[in-house]
């Protein structure tokens, strides 16, 4: 079956269809009912094939949901209906930060989650800073059953306030990862870390920094806050990371990245150093 719209230049559109059954008008002025072809069509699984006349040919696109059923939308109107759903669904950012304190009290309710809201004073007003969540849950299970191995790192926001989501990951036995907490602030540099690695390191009660290894990418102002806060702990940087170094310098090629990757995998001291002598083989200086 198959549905035209066709619009008037006086009174309401009208809707046409024909099917094997016969051929109608649904609406328009002065229609007072719809004329139907055979009942049978009403329960048979047809393909509904809608024409917009709102956009350009050049604009349109097809979309096919999961019943079949085709639709002609430009991309605009696609872009604009997902915007529309998406903040209905979650709430225009100036109403989630409004609800920034209810959100705190109620993990506040959890005995032992930790929570932190930070502002700041501008202009005769307290403007949100920053802000930081761990669970109690996460506190215990990472201390109960994970490796002591923290990674750290850091994303720009795309809402519009932006802003950067730290985070703090474990590995569990099984080589998962394990989220540990996180944090929003308005910039990322040695202050915002040092904040976030001191309310970390109290949430874990660390007390043995030098029994713990952290991984990073070497994230602006990160080493600055690792001295300051867990100068005795082992530190070590993705291998990712390392290879983009690798790049900046000079060092393409699949080789080195496939040298690099075996040596990081290397499971015993042996192993690695045989992996090691093979970077060194290729590049003497980039083994040093």
């Amino acid at each position: 079956m198959v549905f035209e719209r066709h619009e008037r230049h006086v009174g309401t559109p009208s809707l046409q269809y024909r099917g094997d059954g016969g051929q109608g008008t649904i609406g328009g002025e002065g229609d007072e009912g719809v004329e139907r072809g055979d009942e049978r069509d009403k329960r048979e699984n047809a393909s509904d094939s809608i024409n917009s006349n709102e956009s350009s040919e050049d604009e349109e696109e097809d979309v096919v949901d999961n019943d079949g059923f085709r639709v002609d939308i430009s991309r605009h109107q696609a872009y604009r209906a997902k915007k529309a759903a998406l903040k209905e669904i979650e709430g225009a950012p100036e109403w989630q930060y409004s609800r920034l304190w209810d959100y705190s009290e109620n993990i506040r309710t959890s005995p032992g989650s930790t929570v932190v809201v930070g502002t700041e004073d501008n202009m005769r007003e307290t403007r949100f800073s920053r802000f930081y969540v761990c669970f109690r849950a996460l506190k215990r299970g990472f201390k109960a059953g994970c490796r002591p191995i923290i990674g750290l790192d850091g994303c720009h926001l795309k809402e519009p306030y932006g802003g950067i989501l730290l985070t703090a990951i474990g590995v569990d036995p099984n080589t998962n990862l394990f989220p540990i907490t996180y944090a929003v602030v308005d910039k990322e540099y040695r202050k915002t870390w040092e904040w976030f690695l001191i309310i970390l390191k109290h949430d874990l009660n660390i007390v043995r920094e030098y029994e713990y290894i952290f991984m990073s990418e070497k994230q602006k102002g990160l080493m600055q806050a690792f001295e300051e806060v867990f100068p005795s702990s082992d530190r070590k940087y993705y291998v990712r990371h390392l290879h983009n170094n690798f790049k900046l310098v000079g060092f393409w090629g699949l080789a080195f990245k496939n040298a690099l990757w075996h040596a990081a995998r290397a499971c015993t001291v042996n192993e690695w150093k045989m992996r090691m002598q093979e970077i060194k083989k290729l590049s003497e200086a980039t083994h040093d």
